[in-house]
Formats: C-alpha cells, structure tokens, sequence
C-alpha cells in the first residue's frame, strides 16, 4: 500500500503489526468485537467532551492489553473457557504478572 499520503508517525495500514492485531479482531467473537468498538467509541467522546487525551491514551493500553491476551492461544482459550461468575480470591492472577508471563 503506497503510504504518500500518511501524516509523521502514521502506519501504514498493511503493516506486519497491523496485519497481526487484525488477525486477532477476526477471530474474536462478534460480542467482544462489539466491545471493543464501545470502548472506542466511549474513548473517543469523552476526549470529545473533554479535550482530555488520556481517554485515547487508556483505551490504546486498553486495546494493547486484549491483542495480548487473545493472541496467546492457551489464554484465549482460558478466556473463552472461563465461568462468567465471581472468581474465588485464590484463583484471581495480578495483571502484571500475567502481562509478565505473556510477554515472555
């Protein structure tokens, strides 16, 4: 794709990242597809309501966050596998450490 048109630090939409994050949008199921546009879309008007960029910049750890948890096969299958009740305290994992194992 002939990236002339792109502003500074603009990606190109054929990037190899690009490419991966899309691969993992397309296996999600239609309802946290729809999620993930809500959170941006609820990103983007408070940002409109308040001028305030830390909305953006929430939801892109936040979207940062779910391409890595649903690009590990074992965790998605956790998350697909996991009871929508409360959790028992022993079970819950800290999510820097979870980050941690996954980023590994």
């Amino acid at each position: 794709m002939a990236d002339i048109n792109l502003h500074p630090g603009e990606i190109p939409l054929d990037d190899p990242q690009i490419n991966d994050a899309m691969e993992i949008y397309d296996s999600l199921n239609p309802r946290e597809q729809r999620e993930i546009f809500r959170s941006l879309y609820c990103a983007v008007t408070a940002f409109n309501r308040t001028g305030d960029v830390d909305h953006l910049t929430r939801f892109a750890n936040s979207v940062d966050m779910t391409l890595l948890l649903h690009g590990d096969p074992v965790t998605r299958q956790e998350i697909l596998q996991a009871p929508t009740g409360p959790s028992a305290a022993e079970d819950l994992m800290d999510v820097s450490d979870l980050v941690k194992r996954l980023r590994e």
